[in-house]
């Protein structure tokens, strides 16, 4: 088995486009930013998100969370929380906060957490998977039409 090494520089860059991939996400539209650029997102952006930062679970009303969602948990439509519109200028104070899925084609019109039985979806009344079901609002089934 031949052993491979990285050098240090090698390294380094690794890191920094994690930590790009991190604070950017799919903001640039699939197209790097140039270092100015980004230097200019993280003075815009950044400071934005610590101060209006969302902090989401699921739970049943009135009773305790049991769940707390995360950037990679995933929405009814099978994206994940982070590609969903979580910046604000100023968080609107309507509740409950209407959060549309950010990829292209997609017709997610608000943020849904799908609960998991460890591993596995939840099935819906109808015992189909939630991938089953159309992302647009009323979650009609594919398979039964209900």
């Amino acid at each position: 088995m031949e052993e491979k090494s990285s050098n240090e520089s090698a390294l380094k860059a690794i890191d920094d486009y994690c930590e790009y991939r991190r604070i950017v996400g799919d903001d640039d539209g699939g197209v790097l930013f140039t270092a100015e650029q980004y230097e200019e997102y993280k003075r815009t952006v950044v400071p934005r998100r610590m101060k209006n930062r969302l902090y989401v679970s699921f739970g049943v009303p009135g009773r305790i969370d049991c769940k707390l969602v995360g950037p990679e948990t995933q929405c009814f439509c099978a994206h994940r929380y982070k590609q969903h519109k979580t910046d604000f200028e100023v968080i609107p104070s309507e509740r409950p906060l209407v959060l549309p899925c950010r990829v292209r084609g997609c017709c997610c019109s608000a943020y849904q957490y799908v609960p998991r039985n460890g591993p596995n979806p939840v099935r819906c009344r109808c015992k189909h998977l939630p991938e089953d079901h159309s992302e647009a609002t009323g979650h009609l089934c594919k398979k039964c039409k209900s």
